[in-house]
């Protein structure tokens, strides 16, 4: 499954204002789009890697169900 560029683009905005929420944090996750994942590093705060998840999952689930109606 591919990511339209659309949803990639509101993805990486609301990654951006995650990563203004914890500056203390560092990049400690790397977005992947082909196929859409995350590669977390192993330092990284289990409350930001489940927003990180979370944010990723409902854009993923967004355009499943978009392919699935289409």
């Amino acid at each position: 499954m591919t990511i339209s560029a659309k949803l990639l683009d509101q993805i990486k905005l609301e990654l951006q204002a995650l990563d203004l929420q914890w500056p203390e944090s560092g990049k400690c996750y790397h977005l992947e789009t082909d196929p859409p994942h995350v590669l977390f590093n192993l330092n990284c705060p289990g409350v930001l890697e489940a927003r990180v998840r979370e944010i990723l999952a409902k854009y993923v689930s967004y355009e499943s169900r978009s392919q699935q109606n289409g």
